[in-house]
């Protein structure tokens, strides 16, 4: 008996599905860790014992909750709460915003949950007007002058920053999120999706200064850049705008970042390629179009303008950041030709990468006016936020950073220690990021595959890193470079020893366990004219900064640098050969 022809049998319903993919526990777990440990650092941790845990600029974005608040309540507290905020500040006052939107949040939950009991649970007794405490609260702002514990008053200032801390968690629960949603995307190994995990989060940046200095906008900032990497890697260009507005009152290079990839979004040949290399495929990319020669001509002519540039900012104007280390002279004949080739180094490989035939390509499809149009867009959206901007601020103060005073003070760092601005970056990041520094050439070629808009934002951010010592100003731009790496570390074999031997590098590089605050830290930091930023003990928090990193800091965390690139190269000597 002949059998039955089962192909012209309409398939079932549950057949023509595609295959459902497994759940991916790291959605759940890379958040869980991230909570656990704000968890552990609200229990251990300490907070900056500097006007009542605000810090330095923080007292500005506290201002800003308070003018939002309590600017009504009485006559002193409507004059200190009255919002002035000067041109540069007024791009960071959105995570104060969203501060006042949780604590009006905290209090509505509170004013529902309290009558349903008789007698207040413990979790539930500490408030300040109706707005929940929780109990490790007092032990960050002890009143007790002669406890053990860090003594700052419990006060309004102190209340303020408190909800900072929450805030900072929240964005760090979104971060993870976001990195995890991007690992899978991008069909990340275990190892990569991990390991990119560790260099996003276990870090100064990070584990330490996240809730240790929780006024700064950091944190935000680093939220809306994975935000950002996320729209632009799942095509969301509606997100990517939402992440451009809030960036620009965040952030002050977040909005120009997004912009970017606004304008050269991810293309379907763009998805493909990034699917190729995130799944462990070669990729041959043949669109580099400038010569050598052509490379190196211009490399050498933008050398030639920053030893200018150098020469008048250091030796002739003597631009500094303020409470520097005076450059030191006779180091000049070695930390400017290092500088100098350092530089000469990024703009060459920036340019043997460039896809030139890629760019003649798009400038002579339909795919420019499309680019033209977004641009046209991005314009009047960056007027619209401009005009919000000058509403805000107050024209009368003066700004603390200035264009001479950035680009001054950042070529006098740059070029008063050895290559400080790959130190600062390695000891404020992590060792993680030393990765792109040792494999710089096949760095800029995986973030090309992701995309051209990924490589413009690479592109621009390692000639900033070329002479910016004050790695926090870049945190923004972290995810996408942690993004390359975990997409390098995709394509080669890593083995468990050499997983667990960067994840406790990254720990230790993280400071976690080191105590930054000290007794009359508040009367120190306060005399800002005697040059204490660079003596110990407050160089302890300042070590980590690089403008601010004393000679014998620096020697010290240059030395660990140098051994954990030694490391990196021969650990992963494989992606050399990529």
């Amino acid at each position: 008996m002949p059998t039955k022809n089962n192909s012209s049998r309409p398939q079932s319903k549950s057949a023509s599905k595609p295959a459902r993919k497994p759940f991916a526990w790291y959605l759940v777990l890379m958040p869980l860790f991230v909570a656990l440990f704000s968890l552990l650092y609200f229990e251990k941790g300490e907070i900056i014992a500097l006007n009542s845990g605000c810090g330095w600029d923080g007292v500005t974005y506290k201002n800003v909750v308070w003018s939002l608040q309590w600017n009504k309540s009485s006559a002193e507290l409507q004059e200190r709460g009255r919002l002035r905020i000067d041109p540069y500040r007024a791009q960071r006052i959105a995570p104060s915003v969203a501060v006042y939107g949780e604590m009006q949040a905290a209090k509505f939950l509170y004013q529902q949950i309290v009558p349903m009991f008789d007698k207040l649970p413990a979790w539930l007794e500490w408030s300040y007007q109706q707005y929940p405490i929780p109990l490790w609260f007092f032990r960050w702002f002890a009143k007790d002058a002669n406890s053990s514990q860090q003594s700052v008053a419990l006060n309004i200032d102190s209340f303020v920053a408190g909800y900072f801390v929450f805030h900072n968690a929240f964005m760090l629960l979104g971060t993870a999120l976001l990195w995890a949603l991007i690992a899978r995307n991008l069909a990340l190994g275990a190892v990569a999706r991990w390991l990119g995990f560790t260099a996003l989060f276990v870090n100064v940046a990070v584990m330490k200064m996240s809730f240790y200095y929780p006024t700064l906008t950091d944190t935000s900032a680093l939220f809306i850049g994975t935000l950002t990497l996320y729209a632009y890697l799942a095509r969301h260009q509606w997100l990517v705008l939402i992440a451009a507005a809030i960036g620009f009152f965040t952030f002050p290079t977040a909005f120009y970042i997004a912009m970017l990839l606004f304008i050269i979004p991810k293309t379907a040949s763009n998805q493909a390629a990034s699917n190729q290399s995130a799944s462990n495929q070669a990729v041959t990319d043949t669109t580099n179009g400038i010569p050598q020669r052509t490379a190196r001509l211009i490399a050498a002519t933008t050398t030639a303008l920053m030893l200018l540039l150098s020469v008048y900012f250091v030796l002739i104007a003597g631009t500094r950041f303020p409470e520097v280390e005076p450059v030191i002279t006779v180091l000049l004949p070695l930390t400017m030709p290092l500088f100098l080739a350092q530089w000469f180094f990024t703009v060459e490989s920036v340019l043997l990468v460039l896809p030139l035939e890629r760019l003649k390509n798009v400038v002579q499809s339909a795919a420019l006016k499309g680019s033209v149009l977004r641009l046209g867009i991005a314009l009047v959206f960056w007027g619209g936020l401009m005009f919000w901007k000058r509403m805000i601020q107050d024209e009368t103060l003066s700004a603390p950073m200035n264009t001479d005073l950035f680009l001054g003070g950042s070529l006098a760092c740059a070029v008063s220690k050895p290559l400080l601005t790959i130190v600062a970056a390695a000891v404020y990041f992590g060792p993680m990021v030393l990765f792109a520094t040792v494999y710089f050439r096949p760095f800029l070629r995986t973030a090309l595959r992701l995309g051209l808009g990924l490589f413009a934002v690479i592109s621009v951010f390692v000639l900033l890193a070329t002479m910016m010592t004050e790695t926090r100003q870049l945190i923004n731009v972290l995810p996408f470079v942690v993004v390359v790496i975990a997409c390098m570390l995709n394509t080669i074999t890593v083995k468990p020893w050499a997983v667990a031997l960067l994840s406790a590098m990254s720990l230790v590089g993280s400071k976690i366990w080191l105590t930054m605050n000290f007794p009359e830290m508040q009367q120190q930091a306060a005399n800002i004219a005697n040059g204490s930023f660079t003596t110990f003990p407050l160089q302890w928090y300042f070590m980590n900064h690089g403008p601010w990193m004393s000679m014998s800091a620096y020697l010290v965390q240059a030395a660990l640098v140098l051994v954990v690139s030694g490391v990196l190269w021969r650990v992963f000597a494989d992606v050399a050969k990529e």
